[in-house]
């Protein structure tokens, strides 16, 4: 550990994760402004390396696709209304479902990754990297069936929960 917080925690300031990117949009209610930068900098930053569609978890390891944290994207996609952008995120979001769509497996489950192992940039307790593997996984399904749906998660069931609108 480099950096330590007055808690005694560990700071790593070498690794950008990509759900943070989404989640600050979608948690906030932000459709327009400034803090839409952070979709701009997941897609220049964030993107794996030899895809032209697909989000790693985070800068650390780009060599595939994190399906969890790519359906964050499509769904943030969808909840900013970027003036005079509203035409190019839509066609983001839908780049985006389109490529989630074709990773599905036979069984209807989304997998963590696109490749046998992928590094998120962190380490476990034990000191082994934590890794996302391609196998089927719960939380990338549910992300993928929230982008499917258009739903906010962060939102779910309030006033501003914007389904079908």
């Amino acid at each position: 550990c480099k950096q330590k917080d007055n808690l005694n925690a560990c700071i790593n300031k070498d690794v950008t994760p990509v759900d943070i990117q989404a989640w600050a949009l979608m948690s906030l209610r932000i459709q327009n402004g400034p803090m839409l930068d952070s979709l701009r900098y997941a897609e220049t930053q964030l993107k794996t390396l030899d895809a032209a569609i697909g989000y790693p978890f985070s800068n650390a390891d780009r060599s595939g696709i994190w399906y969890e944290g790519t359906a964050q994207m499509a769904t943030a996609y969808r909840f900013t209304k970027q003036a005079g952008k509203q035409d190019q995120a839509q066609e983001k979001e839908q780049q985006i479902l389109e490529l989630l769509r074709s990773s599905l497996q036979n069984s209807g489950a989304m997998p963590a990754a696109s490749v046998e192992s992928l590094w998120t940039g962190f380490e476990l307790s034990s000191g082994q990297k934590w890794v996302y593997l391609n196998r089927p996984h719960v939380g990338a399904t549910a992300w993928y069936i929230l982008a499917e749906y258009g739903i906010n998660p962060f939102w779910m069931g309030s006033k501003f929960d914007q389904r079908g609108k």
